[in-house]
């Protein structure tokens, strides 16, 4: 077995062997690369997203906000209106609610 070992032609089909795994795994990193290129991309690309978003919802709130705000004085202004104030007077009233 030693003698098939030392013998030129198995040690040049091992080389050439060792020739074209290093040529696969050069390959799969180079696809590897690619892919994580790829990642890259996207996941900047959700991050961008996700800070449009955030600001979005930012803006939302503050519209909300104002909108509750905004109905709190209608509600306000109409509870001091003579009609509106005896139409709750009379509506506690019914309800047992004493002021």
């Amino acid at each position: 077995m030693d003698s098939f070992i030392t013998q030129p032609i198995a040690q040049y089909a091992f080389a050439g062997f060792c020739a074209v795994l290093v040529g696969i795994i050069v390959w799969l990193i180079r696809e590897l690369l690619k892919v994580i290129r790829d990642c890259n991309r996207v996941i900047a690309a959700n991050t961008k997203m996700i800070g449009d978003n955030s600001h979005a919802v930012r803006e939302q709130s503050v519209l909300i906000a104002d909108s509750l705000k905004l109905n709190r004085r209608i509600h306000d202004r109409l509870l001091n209106l003579r009609c509106f104030a005896e139409a709750d007077h009379r509506m506690e009233e019914q309800q047992g609610v004493r002021p």
